[in-house]
């Protein structure tokens, strides 16, 4: 793992993985949780059994994972791309 720390224009420390502020990752981490949380509770109401369900948790950590970083790299490639006009499908009509 790639470990970076940078100072920001108003001095504070910026710290990175791969390039990734802390944050984000934190809110990754924390969205694979509530998913994988969620799911939990949603299957022990629907079977009634709360033992059951955590023979679903390591497929449902894999799936949250796989998005997290789904939506990383996607993230990261549209934050390379400048906006422009056309990337907005609303558009003012002039009155």
């Amino acid at each position: 793992m790639i470990f970076l720390t940078k100072r920001a224009s108003n001095g504070k420390h910026i710290a990175k993985i791969a390039g990734i502020p802390f944050a984000e990752l934190f809110a990754y981490v924390l969205a694979v949780l509530w998913t994988v949380s969620g799911y939990y509770v949603a299957q022990g109401f629907i079977s009634g059994n709360w033992a059951a369900p955590i023979a679903d948790v390591p497929g449902n950590v894999l799936q949250a994972a796989v998005g997290s970083v789904i939506a990383i790299l996607v993230s990261v490639t549209l934050g390379k791309k400048p906006l422009s006009e056309e990337a907005f499908y609303y558009r003012r009509l002039a009155v």
